[in-house]
């Protein structure tokens, strides 16, 4: 019994080394003998990873560039759209306006200071687009983007401004037309009062009686047009023009009736070589003495006498009177 159990214990001790001798020394204790690419892969784990970072930061970065770029020539091609697109047509009557004009000169001021703003934005150069790194290409899309939005609000300050401009304008004229209108009622008042019984037609008195009563009526309310106060004006203009010319008519026809009754009845004729006319009796000189027949002269000279007004009828001279 005693050599079975040694016989075992050495048979043992011989499988134990030949297990030892299959296996890899060291498989227990910190795996030197492990096959080569378990050793390897995670370093190839960990470079593929840094590629794949690298990689995917690169594309990333010029992804992130390109983006930029595009924003900013997008931002170029409304700058070059905004500074090639005209005004509206309110501003370019606005900028006609002069400054005497306005009822508030702030307003045209402003206009002035924000157009010359508008025209150094219109007229400056494109942003540039052509930036090759990403930081770079962020900050000239900012740069576009900017520049764009400070000509967008210099075009909106501009309309706003032509608006302000006009409204005081029209303030300026309706204040003026006021002014105007007043004035001419009065005028209108004293040609009325004047020209009474003194027209050949009393209807232009009436229509010159209501424009004075419209014009009143419209100056009492709040805020009067600017239209209906010109056209106010009008009506009075002609409702004078039609008074005067009323006048001017019966003038004249009063001027006719005058000159035709005080106008005396003309005659004309010769009677014995006599004229007779302007209420005066006239003589005509006797005739020369024949060479002959002396008696005959001095007895036709004795016996003719003077027409009137003591005229001589010897000479014909006779006085005046």
């Amino acid at each position: 019994m005693k050599d079975e159990k040694t016989d075992l214990t050495e048979l043992e001790a011989t499988g134990l080394e030949s297990v030892s001798d299959v296996e890899p020394a060291g498989s227990e204790a910190g795996g030197e003998n492990k096959p080569w690419w378990h050793r390897v892969w995670p370093w190839v784990a960990a470079g593929v990873a840094v590629c794949v970072c690298v990689g995917g930061g690169v594309a990333w970065s010029a992804h992130a560039r390109n983006s930029a770029q595009a924003g900013c020539v997008s931002y170029s091609r409304q700058i070059k759209t905004l500074s090639g697109k005209p005004t509206s047509a309110k501003v370019t009557d606005a900028l006609k306006v002069q400054k005497s004009d306005v009822a508030d000169v702030k307003t045209w001021n402003v206009l002035q200071r924000d157009e010359k703003t508008l025209l150094r934005l219109e007229r400056g150069p494109l942003p540039g687009c052509e930036a090759s790194s990403l930081s770079g290409a962020k900050d000239q899309e900012r740069t576009a983007e900017s520049q764009w939005r400070a000509l967008d609000k210099a075009r909106g300050s501009v309309e706003s401004d032509a608006r302000a401009v006009l409204k005081s304008r029209d303030a300026k004229a309706a204040k003026d037309a006021e002014a105007a209108l007043k004035a001419k009622i009065d005028q209108a008042k004293q040609l009325l009062e004047s020209s009474a019984g003194n027209v050949a037609d009393d209807a232009t008195r009436s229509a010159l009686s209501q424009a004075i009563d419209n014009a009143n009526e419209l100056l009492s309310s709040k805020n009067p047009k600017l239209a209906d106060l010109q056209n106010a004006s009008k009506a009075l203009d002609d409702a004078i023009n039609g008074v005067n010319a009323s006048v001017q008519a019966k003038q004249s026809t009063d001027s006719q009736a005058q000159q035709q009754a005080q106008a005396p009845s003309q005659s004309s004729g010769y009677s014995g070589g006599g004229y007779t006319g302007g209420g005066h009796n006239w003589y005509v000189p006797a005739p020369s003495a024949p060479s002959s027949g002396g008696s005959a002269w001095q007895s036709m000279l004795e016996n003719q006498k003077p027409l009137g007004n003591g005229c001589d009828p010897v000479t014909g001279a006779c006085g005046i009177g």
